[in-house]
């Protein structure tokens, strides 16, 4: 797979809910999308988003290596999936590569191979398992706004939450799970995010 071109676009979304991350009020999500494409005019996409306040890396610092490894991704041969890890590693070392930045666009490049044809070669991890996605619902805040947040969610038809953790007492935070999980019953993904 040769890559033909490499787009950077920026993005700045604003949120329902103002999200608590690390003590900051985050009220707009803010991030990169990749776009690629190859040799064979198929397209991928990929994120980069830092999180102000959780993620070492900023925004500005993304676009700056981007910026950097743009004209060396361009034109560049990958000869099989198990090997974009390793071509990654030859243009930059491994510890020098942002977070966010090596994941977006690992992403977008594996996202790339799965479109190949199934002659190619396709990693097992790569098998597609399930043709719908449940689209998390993002709940943070005080209790009792949590739980209005998921009655209104489960209401509109989400089928899974995603609930923030980490910032309380850690038996508050199991008894909200456990409230939520009553709440929401069996048939729904109950997912704890508690970063670090």
């Amino acid at each position: 797979m040769t890559l033909n071109q490499i787009g950077i676009y920026s993005f700045q979304l604003p949120l329902y809910h103002t999200l608590n991350v690390k003590g900051q009020q985050l009220t707009t999500r803010e991030g990169i999308i990749l776009r690629l494409r190859d040799s064979h005019n198929r397209i991928s996409y990929g994120e980069i988003s830092p999180l102000p306040g959780l993620h070492e890396e900023t925004l500005d610092a993304c676009v700056k290596q981007l910026a950097h490894i743009q004209s060396e991704l361009t034109g560049a041969y990958i000869p099989k999936p198990s090997g974009i890890f390793g071509f990654l590693d030859t243009i930059l070392p491994r510890k020098n590569w942002l977070p966010s930045v090596r994941f977006g666009l690992e992403t977008a490049l594996m996202a790339l191979y799965l479109q190949n044809d199934l002659n190619h070669e396709q990693p097992a991890f790569l098998t597609i398992q399930q043709q719908r996605i449940k689209i998390n619902l993002l709940v943070s805040g005080e209790h009792g706004e949590i739980i209005r947040m998921v009655k209104r969610g489960l209401n509109e038809g989400y089928r899974a939450i995603k609930i923030k953790a980490g910032a309380g007492k850690l038996q508050e935070e199991i008894d909200l799970v456990r409230m939520i999980w009553r709440l929401s019953g069996p048939d729904i993904s109950l997912r704890v995010d508690a970063n670090r």
